[in-house]
Formats: structure tokens, C-alpha cells, sequence
């Protein structure tokens, strides 16, 4: 294989998590400051282009939620680089009490017809519930508008990950985790496969482990129960080399409700 083509785009150290488009010319990233911001970087020019989008608790009727949305963390591109999938830790008031909660949101992040960055709005993918938080969402690699992603019941004390599809109401669940123990799912190339870390599910050391879960062709349903890939292991990736078909179908609408 070629040696890596590495180049440094800022020694500041102030960056949290990233996420990097599949086609590698768009870059997001938080930092460290716990801001309402995500920042985007186009490197498909002769000089480096950058973008501050605000992060904000959308409103169903196009609004904005003031001083709710606190900071972003995951994040994952659409196939088209067009979108970008994320979670966003809130706070609102209630009573004179601070109450925080985890929720997924859709970024307008880059308009490939006008060749530039998107309008910045964002919508929401599910209507909070309380007492749930949802995080750590996935593209499918595949499918535009599937993804996967971990969510917390404080009611049951019980973990789980999901997968939706943006073009449905409801998710699929793939698996059942502790409680506080996400599983940073991640879809595999071929969408068939979904990996995820997790406390041991049948007994064993307490040491998270990597498992796979099989997907029928929809890549939502699963096709067996969960399965031990990579012992003593956490966050995993697929990568995978060849060309990807972007010309699919976009997403027009989101679901309303979420069921677990």
C-alpha cells in the first residue's frame, strides 16, 4: 500500500471529536470548550475553508430553542457528505431545576449542487421523551437514511441500541446493554453487520467487548443474536476500501415518535 498522505490542519489542541465525510474533502469538529458549535472545514480547495454552525434545540415549527442545546459530541456524515448526523447534550429549566438530556439532530452541513456549506438548519429526529437519552449516532454505509444509535431508559435502568430509518416512525432493536454502558454502534461496509462494545452479555470479567450483530438486507432487523468479535475491546470502526454510490434518495421527512 501507498504511505499515508498526512498533513496538519491545527496545533492548537483545543478539538474534541471529529468526523470526516466519506469522499474525505469535509471535516466536523467540536472542541473542548463544551461550546453550541460544530465546525466544518472543507480541504477540497487550494486553501483550507471553515464554517461555524450554531448548535441549537430545533422547535417542530422551524424555531429555536434559546440556551437549551449546550454542546455536541458524536458525529457521523450522510453517504453524500450532504448531512450531518449528531448528538447534542441540553438543559433546560424547569421549576428553577437544571434538567439535561441527550438527543440526535440532523445538520443541513454542505450543499453539493452549489458546491459550498450547507444553511445550517437542524432538525430533530425524534421528540424527547423524558427519561431517555440518545446518543452515539451511525450512518449506515449503504443507505442514506438508516442509522444506528445507543439510548439510555431511566425508567428500566436499561440500555439499548437501536437502528431507525429517517424515512419511518420507530426503531429496531439490535441489542440490550447495561445500563450507562453505551455501545457506539457502527455499521459495517456492507451494511450487514452491525458492531457494538459491551459489558460481557452472558457473565465473564466485566471487560467490554466487541460484538456483531447480523442484519437482514434492510439493515435494520436483526437476523441473529448478538455474537463476540474482539475481546477486551471498545469503540469500533469499519473501514473498508472501494468506491461508494451516492445517487440515492434523500430524506424528506423524520419520525414523530420513538418506540423502544
Amino acid at each position: 500500500p501507498s504511505a499515508p498522505n498526512e498533513q496538519v490542519l491545527d496545533t492548537s489542541a483545543v478539538w474534541g471529536s471529529v468526523a470526516l465525510s466519506r469522499d474525505k474533502r469535509l471535516i466536523a469538529l467540536t472542541t473542548y470548550a463544551a461550546e453550541p458549535a460544530i465546525y466544518l472545514f472543507d480541504l477540497g480547495g487550494p486553501v483550507v475553508l471553515g464554517k461555524q454552525f450554531e448548535i441549537y434545540a430545533p422547535t417542530y415549527s422551524g424555531g429555536k430553542m434559546s440556551d437549551v442545546a449546550q454542546f455536541a459530541d458524536a458525529m457521523d456524515f450522510s453517504a453524500d457528505g450532504e448531512r450531518l448526523l449528531f448528538d447534542t447534550y441540553n438543559e433546560v429549566d424547569i421549576a428553577g431545576e437544571k434538567i439535561g438530556y441527550w438527543e440526535i439532530n440532523l445538520l443541513e452541513a454542505w450543499d453539493k449542487a452549489g458546491n459550498t456549506f450547507g444553511s445550517g438548519a437542524i432538525y430533530r429526529i425524534f421528540p424527547q421523551e423524558t427519561g431517555y437519552d440518545l446518543g452515539n449516532p451511525s450512518f449506515a454505509r449503504t443507505k442514506q437514511t438508516v442509522f444506528a444509535f445507543d439510548v439510555s431508559d431511566s425508567y428500566s435502568l436499561t440500555g439499548y441500541v437501536l437502528a431507525s430509518d429517517l424515512l419511518k416512525d420507530g426503531a429496531s432493536l439490535i441489542a440490550e446493554l447495561p445500563y450507562n454502558s453505551p455501545g457506539y454502534p457502527n455499521y459495517r461496509g456492507d451494511d450487514r453487520v452491525i458492531s457494538f462494545a459491551a459489558t460481557p452479555l452472558h457473565g465473564g470479567n466485566g471487560v467490554d467487548s466487541v460484538y456483531n450483530v447480523t442484519l437482514a438486507a434492510d439493515a435494520l432487523t436483526p437476523a441473529g443474536p448478538p455474537a463476540g468479535f474482539i475481546p477486551s475491546a471498545m469503540f469500533p470502526i469499519w473501514y473498508r476500501n472501494g468506491v461508494r454510490p451516492t445517487g440515492v434518495a434523500q430524506p424528506s421527512v423524520v419520525p414523530t415518535s420513538l418506540q423502544l
